[in-house]
């Protein structure tokens, strides 16, 4: 594996069939063989146990973890400093008492 979430896979194979049916032309003294060759790349999703053994995938996964708390927190904030400026904006600003005594 590259990475916990790539890996690499290089490979070859030689093949010696027992017979000259492979290509359907009887020549020469030897029966058929070939080789075959091949490149991949796989990509692994979602949580496997390569990815949370990996301090590095285990520490992003805490920074996301943080953002995301953070990001709610922000939001919390902004709710109720919302809901306090309503709150001021419906109680009237003290009004002076008159004086209801007759003089």
């Amino acid at each position: 594996m590259a990475s916990p979430v790539f890996g690499l896979k290089v490979y070859g194979d030689y093949s010696a069939v027992f017979s000259d049916d492979l290509d359907r032309t009887i020549n020469g003294v030897r029966d058929d063989h070939y080789l075959k060759f091949g490149a991949g790349v796989n990509i692994y999703l979602g949580p496997n146990a390569a990815k949370s053994n990996n301090p590095k995938y285990a520490q992003r996964a805490e920074l996301k973890r943080i953002k995301r708390e953070e990001k709610a927190l922000k939001r919390q904030l902004r709710k109720k400093e919302k809901q306090e400026r309503k709150l001021s904006k419906e109680t009237p600003d003290e009004i002076p008492a008159t004086n209801t005594q007759n003089q």
